[in-house]
């Protein structure tokens, strides 16, 4: 008969790890970098370079601009912009207060809904519902 193999604690594991980390976010990495790093590029777009120090001087202004207007951790927003540097700055902004950001590409919701910006009418528009539907399906999977 043979012996029975020890089956690792994998759940332990996980845990162990889990505890050990430091809480992480867009937001405090780009601040470590910031205060690391602050002249290098964090982004270069088109002809213009961000350094990580702008970078999170701009997203300190949303943050606190998101906060003045009552967004707190937990809150989900979809953000729909087009590509640019302000989409990450916002976006980064709104991490840092602990909002969960779902990142909508104008190149992406206009292939699927010809009107613009169809994310920001009313909730209860018949409109509004049938641009969702056919970006519903695609996003969740």
């Amino acid at each position: 008969m043979s012996e029975a193999v020890p089956v690792p604690n994998y759940l332990e594991n996980i845990m162990a790890l889990r505890q050990s980390q430091v809480a992480m976010s867009l937001g405090s990495e780009i601040e470590r970098q910031a205060l690391t790093q602050p002249q290098h590029p964090m982004l270069i777009f088109e002809d213009r370079t961000i350094t990580y120090d702008e970078f999170n001087r701009r997203a300190n202004c949303y943050a606190n601009y998101f906060a003045s207007q009552g967004y707190k951790k937990g809150d989900v927003v979809a953000l729909l912009m087009e590509n640019r540097p302000e989409f990450l700055i916002v976006a980064t902004g709104l991490s840092k207060l602990g909002v969960i950001v779902s990142l909508i590409n104008t190149v992406c919701a206009k292939k699927f809904c010809p009107m613009p910006y169809p994310f920001v009418m009313p909730a209860h528009s018949s409109s509004a519902m049938n641009c969702w539907k056919p970006i519903r399906k695609s996003l969740i999977r």
